[in-house]
């Protein structure tokens, strides 16, 4: 189980799929991973994540070491936030990606962009316009890192 009492990002859910991944490989046998937010004033459970098999556990972290090696000395090549959107979106409706991922980098009404974070701007510049920002193999590394969380992910109800 994670919580966090600020707004939750997908590094949140990033870290909750690392921690279930590496329980899942060890073969601890976790249940599932739950992810509780703040909501308002109150928290909630925000998404609960069913583990895989160890083996695909395995495999799983054996991708994201290799991603980690290739990225090493360079950021990696999606925002967080902006990559969470587009997988997200994706796996809704092919093709909404990029217009969900714009309103995360770009921001939009009563939305901060993602750009203009002080990391997100040393990486990537405050300017860069997300047609820039996500070319083909940045939209195929946001998809190859979210979407075995997202298969593995049920939203909760408010």
């Amino acid at each position: 189980m994670l919580s966090h009492s600020a707004k939750l990002q997908s590094r949140h859910r990033l870290t909750l799929w690392l921690e279930l991944l590496l329980a899942a490989a060890a073969g601890l046998e976790p249940r599932q991973g739950v992810l509780i937010g703040r909501d308002g004033e109150h928290f909630r459970v925000v998404s609960r994540i069913s583990p895989p098999p160890p083996s695909e556990a395995r495999q799983q972290l054996e991708q994201l070491r290799h991603w980690r090696e290739q990225h090493r000395s360079l950021c990696w090549p999606v925002p967080p936030d902006t990559g969470w959107a587009f997988a997200q979106a994706e796996r809704k409706q092919a093709g909404s990606g990029l217009a969900k991922a714009r309103g995360v980098w770009e921001g939009g009404y009563a939305g901060l962009a993602e750009r203009e974070r002080e990391v997100m701007a040393v990486c990537f510049g405050s300017s860069l316009p997300t047609s820039e920002l996500l070319h083909a193999r940045a939209m195929e590394l946001a998809l190859g890192l979210f979407d075995p969380l997202l298969e593995r992910s049920e939203e909760a109800r408010r």
